[in-house]
């Protein structure tokens, strides 16, 4: 293969990949704790106001537990639903994968010691970034072929 055509696959497809990843794996994980620590938050102040509601009858404690007890509900549909944890994790393990496999690349390690090493990590990584996508089907999107 020629160095400039691995260059380009280098640049436009693996390394765009590691990036996109990257930025999809911590923009799932910062949703998740975010969605979490306010579930969590909100879950306590409804048990507060409605202990403080037996004590002190105010109408503006029950509204605030109510109003509180939906949000909290509202986050952990939403939660399920988009499942951002699992997204997270999705993204993470396709990075471990992509970069280790650069790494055996780069150290001509088992399969990559032979000739025609450029064209076997093509190969793996292509798998690899296709895998992730069959296990995803809603991640369809992000497939983008690459061509030479």
């Amino acid at each position: 293969m020629e160095k400039q055509a691995f260059d380009d696959y280098l640049h436009n497809r693996f390394n765009q990949a590691l990036s996109r990843y990257k930025r999809l794996e911590s923009h799932n994980e910062k949703l998740h704790q975010t969605i979490q620590w306010c579930i969590i938050i909100l879950s306590l102040l409804t048990s507060v106001l409605i202990g403080i509601g037996q004590l002190i009858d105010s109408i503006f404690l029950k509204v605030g537990a109510l109003v509180s007890s939906v949000i909290v509900a509202s986050l952990a549909s939403v939660q399920k639903t988009f499942n951002y944890q699992d997204r997270s994790t999705h993204y993470r393990k396709m990075l471990a994968d992509l970069e280790r496999e650069f790494y055996l690349f780069q150290a001509k390690s088992g399969d990559y010691s032979r000739p025609n090493r450029e064209r076997l990590f093509i190969t793996k990584v292509e798998a690899i970034i296709m895998k992730g996508v069959q296990d995803r089907p809603q991640y369809r999107r992000f497939l983008r072929p690459f061509h030479f």
